[in-house]
């Protein structure tokens, strides 16, 4: 039987919120100014309200774990640990780079995700044409520039996420998958959330913690 599933995705400035009961479907999309904490609750209750489900009905909440901005992914973490512990339903995090490539994965060739790492370049995780079905990490990943990340990679590969604008100049448009923003959907949280349900590798994570693009700037040096 399909859980009625909520979704919360606040890795970068661009956040999601999706519901499904396995009839009824509504998300939505939004860029935050930095106000992720603010806004982030009642759009919560609107996507509710849209879809007629009820917070209680909840089942499973699934929210995206990074890489992405420090603050962005604190708030969407400390949410859904908060509605999990207040309704007794199993959280489970869910790669922002999957996220990311689920809508391309099956295409027979390398896909990267790219998430802005600010100062740092951008964190990216390569999937392999192998990865047909449901992946937990990249089988690569890491912090580089644009130029490293496109070096390393074999000239087939197909590039998805927000800093895809930011490679133009040194790919070819065709392997281009992100052009618009948002350039992924809480739809896609929904639809790996469900699927991991229905192959039982949906473990809940008690102990959940934000995975960062980059080191959070009060971190100590190593």
């Amino acid at each position: 039987m399909t859980p009625t599933v909520l979704a919360i995705d606040t890795s970068t400035r661009w956040a999601g919120i999706a519901v499904s009961n396995g009839d009824k479907l509504a998300s939505m999309t939004w860029r935050s100014n930095q106000n992720h904490g603010r806004e982030l609750l009642p759009n919560i209750n609107t996507v509710l309200e849209d879809a007629d489900v009820p917070l209680q009905e909840v089942e499973l909440l699934a929210v995206a774990k990074g890489p992405g901005g420090f603050s962005a992914l604190r708030v969407g973490i400390a949410t859904a640990r908060g509605l999990t512990m207040a309704n007794n339903v199993p959280l489970i995090g869910i790669s922002t780079f999957l996220v990311e490539a689920w809508p391309y994965l099956g295409k027979n060739t390398s896909i990267v995700s790219l998430i802005d790492a600010g100062s740092s370049g951008v964190a990216w995780g390569l999937f392999s044409p192998q990865d047909q079905g449901i992946v937990a990490e990249p089988a690569e990943r890491g912090v580089r520039t644009f130029a490293d990340v496109v070096a390393h990679v074999s000239g087939s590969t197909l590039f998805c996420g927000e800093p895809c604008r930011d490679i133009t100049d040194l790919v070819s448009p065709s392997q281009i998958l992100s052009r618009e923003h948002p350039t992924r959907s809480p739809v896609s949280l929904i639809e790996i959330a469900t699927a991991l349900h229905a192959s039982g590798e949906a473990i809940a994570d008690d102990d959940l913690e934000p995975d960062y693009a980059r080191a959070p700037s009060i971190s100590k040096p190593k």
